[in-house]
């Protein structure tokens, strides 16, 4: 899943619920879609926001926790 693609959607008007796995769990995907992430499924392992792997784990790159 782009951002950018969410965010061309958004401005044509398509409603519609996205669903992506963890690499859209990043911060880029907020920055570019800007208000078009608000609603994005994202699935991630159960725990994700403890892996070692992720500096920060999920809960720093959420946009709806901020």
């Amino acid at each position: 899943m782009n951002g950018l693609i969410l965010r061309q959607f958004q401005e044509k008007g398509f409603k519609a619920r996205f669903m992506a796995g963890e690499a859209c769990a990043n911060e880029s995907i907020a920055r570019i879609a800007q208000n078009a992430s608000e609603g994005l499924l994202v699935t991630v392992p159960k725990e994700f926001d403890c892996a070692p792997s992720v500096p920060g784990g999920w809960r720093e790159v959420n946009p709806m926790s901020r």
